[in-house]
């Protein structure tokens, strides 16, 4: 099966290529980044031969060129076109805007592919509902959301609170507000389940606090800002036993397990993404994203 990769300002760029296709190790260390250490212990062989990044599609072809070579894609284009939608089985949305998410899977979408999209999904709960009826009129399988889903950690961290519900959570982590609070946000919906009935937020993109509560009473608190919290996510559940507490510090086995779901719905795997958690996600983001930022 073949995919194609899409966006301008890229995000992820080196994982889920990287982790498919294979790569090339000198190409990657030197090219990519942080995200290099994201394949530690892997020689550079492709995590399966049925499904494959074909194509990359962006405007800034020089970038696109550098992870075509690092990432063994074959071909590089500077837009979509109608034979590159027709030719790839579905399609990575690796944007790192979120506005550009729902433009840029609209054709394969309407085709019937499947589409990965990188978080956030999109930014407003009307481009989700959009989003959503497109997929079910066309047949078409959408993935996408935080990379923290696919944690060891963090499903310790949902273990423990089905074992011991937990009557409120903190969790703090780095970075601005849209680009590491969805990973927050999706991780609460996780833990405490789509049922929010309360967001109210201090602060701005940069650093600050938000609360969310739940129709059944809990609640939780987000706190972010880059240099105010140590890397990664802590996460914290209180509740009627003693505080249980766990950082969701593998992101090598996180990025690891989209890569392989990314694969498995490609391939025809059912229960891509849950809508009503995603909606819940999305609109928690939305409204933050008003009282923070104004957007």
């Amino acid at each position: 099966m073949k995919l194609a990769m899409v966006g301008e300002d890229f995000i992820h760029d080196y994982i889920y290529p990287g982790a498919i296709n294979g790569f090339d190790v000198d190409a990657m260390n030197t090219s990519g980044g942080w995200m290099a250490d994201m394949h530690r212990g892997t020689d550079g062989n492709p995590l399966t031969d049925a499904v494959r990044v074909s194509v990359i599609v962006s405007p800034d072809i020089a970038r696109a060129q550098t992870i075509a070579r690092t990432c063994r894609i074959e071909q590089v284009a500077s837009h979509i076109t109608s034979e590159i939608v027709d030719a790839v089985d579905g399609v990575l949305v690796m944007e790192r805007d979120g506005d550009r998410h729902l433009e840029l899977a609209r054709p394969f979408i309407e085709r019937g592919k499947f589409v990965y999209i990188d978080k956030p999904v999109v930014q407003r709960v009307t481009e989700l509902d959009e989003l959503r009826a497109l997929a079910e009129q066309h047949d078409a399988k959408v993935l996408g959301g935080s990379a923290v889903r696919y944690s060891a950690q963090l499903t310790k961290a949902l273990h423990r609170a089905v074992a011991v519900p937990p009557a409120s959570i903190h969790i703090a982590g780095p970075g601005p507000w849209p680009e590491y609070g969805s990973h927050m946000v999706e991780a609460m919906v996780i833990l405490l389940g789509p049922a929010v009935t309360a967001v109210t937020a201090l602060g701005n993109n940069a650093a600050g606090a938000v609360i969310i509560g739940w129709a059944d009473g809990r609640h939780g608190v987000i706190q972010y800002g880059r240099g105010h919290y140590p890397p990664g996510f802590t996460v914290q559940l209180f509740g009627s036993e003693e505080m249980f507490q766990i950082n969701l510090d593998d992101a090598i086995t996180y990025y690891r397990g989209v890569s392989e779901r990314i694969v498995e719905v490609a391939k025809g795997a059912k229960s891509p993404s849950d809508w009503t958690e995603l909606r819940t996600i999305t609109q928690v983001m939305e409204q933050v994203g008003q009282l923070v930022i104004g957007k």
